[in-house]
C-alpha cells in the first residue's frame, strides 16, 4: 500500500472529523502530525465561568516516537493522522487515530463511524505501557481539536 494511498483516505478523515484547517494543511504539505488536547477558558464575571476547548499542539517527542514504533510495526500499513492526547485515572493516554492499509475494505464503514464521532484507534497508555491496547473509542469536535469522550 503506496503512503500517498493511505495519506489521501488520512485527510479525507480529518475532514470528515472537522479538525481545525492548520492541522489538516501541516499534514496534507508537511507530514507534521499534531495533537489535541482539552483544555478551558474561563470568564471569571460569567455564569457557569469556563468553556471546555481542544488545542491543537505540536507532537512531542515523546509522542513521535510512540507514532514511529507503532507506525513501523505495521509494515508501512499504518498511518497515524492525528493523536488525542487524554490525561485519566488510568493513566496518560495517546489516542491514535490511524488508517491501517491492511483493511482498505472496511475504510467506507469507518468513515461512517467518524461521522458519528466514533472510530478505532490504538491507544498507548504513557504510564502503564502494558495497558496499551486497540479499541473503538468517541471523539468530539471543539474548536477544530478533538478530545476523547469514551
Amino acid at each position: 500500500m503506496s503512503r500517498e494511498l493511505l495519506k489521501k483516505e488520512a485527510l479525507a478523515r480529518m475532514e470528515i472529523l472537522k479538525l481545525h484547517k492548520n492541522a489538516i494543511s501541516a499534514f496534507r504539505k508537511h507530514d507534521k502530525l499534531l495533537y489535541s488536547k482539552m483544555g478551558r477558558i474561563c470568564f471569571p464575571h460569567a455564569p457557569g465561568n469556563s468553556l471546555k476547548v481542544a488545542g491543537l499542539y505540536d507532537t512531542t517527542s515523546e509522542m513521535d516516537e510512540a507514532v514511529r514504533v507503532f507506525e513501523e510495526k505495521g509494515d508501512g500499513w499504518r498511518l497515524v493522522y492525528h493523536v488525542v492526547h487524554s490525561s485519566t485515572e488510568f493513566g496518560e493516554l495517546f489516542n491514535f487515530l490511524y488508517v491501517d492499509g491492511n483493511y482498505q475494505e472496511e475504510w467506507k464503514e469507518d468513515n461512517r463511524l467518524l461521522e458519528h464521532g466514533m472510530t478505532f484507534s490504538y491507544v498507548v497508555n504513557n504510564t502503564y505501557p502494558d495497558c496499551s491496547e486497540f479499541g473503538t473509542i468517541g471523539v468530539e469536535n471543539l474548536s477544530g481539536g478533538l478530545i476523547r469522550k469514551i
